[in-house]
């Protein structure tokens, strides 16, 4: 009974952060679905997550739009849009925010700046004010009306294209600019992949290792029943599986809930225990690996939070199976904090 009750009151709590609207349903302000095709007026903010997804709608609030392929052609005052493959024609904005595999934004309708990031990005039509882009390969093909900041290995400014402010690259760039473009100002910064000698790398890694340690031995001390919880969890495979849940449930659920009326502090609550989680991933897994393999041998809880942190970084630090050790890390630190605490209130 408890448990029902639990429910309709958590049903009750969620239609009021719902956001007010006038003349549209409560479905109208989300939609997820394999492929979407949506061109309805939205009075108020409106996510949409899916497979493939086109619209053409009037939104009278901000647009998130995440999904594989995405077809947009809104108006909005602001656009959130992360995908695969992203295309962008006539959209109406006053800041556009993208991110994505291959990009392109082909509009005279931008008022103010646009944030792009992916593989490879093409800026045609009118940007309003500023353009800040980075990727592997940036085409600049249309009029920035103020200036361009771009990291990338490749930009190639084509045509008649105008920046009317500076336009500022990174050095190691190959850059491709027509003889018929127009640019006012150009400043070539340092050199974007500055690679980190062996001993820079060593030394980072000694002090954030460093960090975690003191971090884990402080938490460890406060809070020794919940690293005992940790320990006696048996499932491995169930860990990862909470973990990865984690690592991609949790962002969505927080930008969903800062898009709704009261849902906003709740939402950037989430997001920072979700930042929390993964910097404190490190020394739940070191701990729980340390306490499986080493604890018939060592009975100090902090000599196997010591020993377990150590292993993983210097696992992290191996050439091609450093990166699979660190998320792998990742993902069982996370999943395995998730249960214990999930276990905790249900006991409770």
């Amino acid at each position: 009974m408890k448990k029902i009750n639990l429910f309709l009151v958590g049903i009750i709590a969620l239609f009021f952060m719902l956001p007010n609207t006038s003349a549209i349903s409560v479905d109208s302000l989300f939609k997820a679905d394999n492929i979407i095709k949506y061109s309805k007026e939205v009075d108020g903010s409106f996510f949409t997550a899916g497979n493939s997804i086109t619209l053409k709608s009037k939104i009278n609030g901000i647009s998130f739009v995440a999904g594989n392929t995405l077809n947009v052609s809104t108006e909005s005052d602001y656009s959130f849009i992360a995908g695969n493959e992203i295309d962008l024609k006539d959209i109406k904005v006053n800041d556009l925010f993208v991110a994505g595999n291959n990009i392109l934004i082909d509009s005279e309708e931008i008022k103010r700046d646009v944030y792009a990031a992916g593989n490879n990005i093409t800026i045609n039509g009118v940007v309003g004010r500023n353009l800040s882009v980075g990727g592997e390969t940036v085409t600049i093909d249309g009029t920035i009306n103020g200036d361009a900041l771009i990291d990338a290995e490749n930009i190639v400014i084509t045509g008649d294209s105008i920046i009317e402010g500076k336009l500022s690259y990174n050095k190691d760039a190959k850059v491709k600019i027509s003889k018929s473009a127009k640019i006012s100002k150009t400043e070539v910064r340092k050199a974007l992949n500055v690679k980190p000698t062996f001993k820079q790398k060593l030394v980072s890694n000694l002090l954030s290792c460093t960090r975690i340690l003191l971090l884990g031995l402080l938490l460890i001390m406060l809070f020794k029943k919940f690293f005992d919880k940790v320990a006696s969890d048996s499932s491995i495979a169930s860990s990862l599986g909470y973990g990865f849940l984690a690592l991609v449930l949790i962002p969505i659920i927080s930008v969903i809930l800062c898009i709704t009326s009261i849902g906003l502090s709740i939402g950037l609550i989430l997001f920072v225990l979700y930042i929390i989680m993964i910097y404190l991933s490190t020394i739940f897994t070191g701990y729980y690996s340390a306490k499986r393999l080493l604890s018939s041998k060592i009975n100090n809880d902090y000599i196997l939070l010591f020993l377990g942190v150590v292993l993983i970084y210097v696992l992290r630090f191996v050439p091609y199976i450093g990166g699979l050790v660190a998320f792998l890390s990742l993902l069982f630190g996370m999943g395995i904090t998730l249960k214990t605490v999930i276990n905790l209130i249900s006991n409770k």
